[in-house]
């Protein structure tokens, strides 16, 4: 026996029975039309069928939309209001996931939006979460490759610093060198040049006794002023004696030994608080040279009985001063002893110092010398 179905027309779908999430799962509902309102857990594709993983409560199901059927995305956690098929899981009957029951839905209209989702969801943060991690990566390497690079060229720098320092102190070497040498050639070239004049003219048979003797004398003499001129220049270059004390301490003893042979009064003012601040060879020979011409000065020109020199440290400066009670000086220009002022200005003037002379007639001449003991920076 065959049966015939024949479609003559169809009525309207029953209305859905209204389900809440206390009611599910229940068998008694299945192949009815129902309307339950769960949350969106995940849109995906299975079998060619839009597959919506829902949640009402604690239980969790899936609705299958039909395939050919476009829907536009929605937010997870979007609350649904979904209309469709109940089918329930029973012994001869499987379904597609392993939840307890699961929802066929005809069309679009078995789905109403409720409430949308945040825009802001789980994979959202997991994107900007990877995105930090590749950044904070990148930076890594980032910040190892610039130390490593640093590190280089700092050991480059330091070299290139250290190699600059020898050849400075290779330069400032010869040129002290070469200072030496031209010290001794002015100091004791001449003078011995002179004593080899001497010498030779006191071995001349023709030359009379008397004058041999005033040669002797003179030979005499000038062996003492070599020797003096080549203590000074040892004491220039001693490293010994490169503090603001011990030249305070030299020059004092010249001053004194100088002025007494001249008959002058040396009085003496030295700074208790000296200081014992360095000063290297050069610095202290140019001093040495520029106090030995004011002390010529006074010696030659000034008539003076009476010398004041004083020597302090005022500020961080370096300041001494030789005050006589001579003649004073009428005029510089073109008087005996001017070459000697300007030589003593442009030898403190070259060492970064001031040299500033005073002086009225009839009443004497100061002479004073400043030079900061205070290295500036480059």
């Amino acid at each position: 026996m065959e049966s015939l179905a024949r479609k003559i027309g169809h009525s309207p779908l029953p209305p859905p029975v209204v389900v809440t999430a206390a009611n599910l799962p229940n068998s008694k509902l299945d192949s009815r039309r129902v309307e339950v309102e769960a949350v969106l857990l995940s849109d995906t594709l299975r079998q060619e069928e839009r597959a919506l993983e829902m949640r009402a409560g604690t239980n969790r199901f899936v609705a299958f939309v039909p395939s050919g059927i476009s829907m536009p995305v929605i937010e997870r956690d979007s609350v649904l209001k979904l209309t469709g098929v109940y089918i329930s899981a029973t012994a001869d009957r499987a379904l597609s996931s392993p939840d307890p029951f699961e929802m066929r839905l005809t069309d679009l209209d078995g789905i109403v939006l409720v409430k949308r989702g945040p825009w802001w969801t789980t994979r959202h943060t997991a994107g900007v979460v990877a995105v930090l991690s590749s950044c904070l990566l990148l930076a890594f390497f980032w910040v190892t490759l610039l130390r490593r690079t640093v590190a280089r060229r700092s050991n480059e720098l330091a070299s290139e610093i250290e190699e600059r320092e020898l050849v400075e102190r290779h330069r400032a070497m010869e040129q002290e060198r070469s200072r030496m040498a031209k010290d001794l050639h002015d100091e004791l070239g001449a003078g011995l040049t002179e004593a080899g004049i001497l010498s030779s003219l006191m071995r001349n048979p023709a030359v009379p006794k008397e004058q041999k003797d005033g040669y002797l004398d003179q030979l005499s003499d000038l062996c003492c002023t070599l020797v003096t001129g080549l203590d000074e220049i040892v004491w220039a270059v001693n490293p010994r004696y490169d503090s603001v004390a011990d030249l305070a301490g030299y020059f004092s003893l010249i001053a004194q030994r100088f002025l007494k042979l001249a008959g002058i009064d040396c009085r003496l003012k030295i700074d208790d608080a000296i200081t014992t601040d360095p000063l290297d060879s050069r610095t202290r020979h140019g001093i040495f040279l520029a106090f030995k011409e004011a002390l010529n000065n006074i010696v030659r020109h000034s008539g003076a009985t009476e010398v004041h020199l004083t020597i302090e440290v005022v500020q961080g400066d370096l300041v001494i001063s030789l005050a006589d009670n001579g003649c004073g000086i009428q005029g510089t220009s073109g008087l005996p002893g001017s070459d000697g002022l300007r030589n003593m200005e442009e030898r403190i003037e070259s060492l970064g110092g001031t040299c500033t002379i005073e002086s009225r007639s009839g009443e004497g001449t100061t002479v004073r010398f400043r030079i900061s003991l205070i290295e500036e920076n480059p």
